[in-house]
């Protein structure tokens, strides 16, 4: 549900942007989910959603190489300390996909029409 919750959100943000010949009038978050579903079908909901997912499955990747490296690191001695330290002294994946919301945002605005 986050995604279209998302494009939602972005929609509206957006549709404040937009000319006034152009823009949707959104009333609220369920007017914009009901009016993308009807106006361009379910899957429309969730435009812009291969970054999302492409970035969760980055962070995912991240984070469990980080916790295994942890665990490496510390010879299964230290057990949840070595995998802090690891995660303190590395840097967190996310620095790494900060760009992907930005290109969410640029794949859920409306496009003329």
């Amino acid at each position: 549900m986050g995604t279209p919750a998302d494009l939602a959100l972005i929609r509206m943000q957006a549709d404040a942007t937009l000319p006034l010949e152009q823009r949707r009038h959104y009333t609220g978050v369920f007017n914009a989910l009901a009016r993308i579903t009807k106006e361009e079908g379910f899957m429309g909901l969730f435009k812009g959603c291969a970054p999302v997912v492409v970035r969760a499955m980055a962070l995912n990747a991240g984070q469990h190489t980080r916790t295994r490296m942890g665990r490496e690191w510390s010879g299964g001695k230290w057990g949840a300390v070595g995998g802090l330290a690891v995660r303190c002294l590395t840097p967190p994946p996310r620095l790494f996909c900060l760009a992907s919301p930005l290109r969410h945002a640029r794949l859920a605005r409306p496009g003329p029409g």
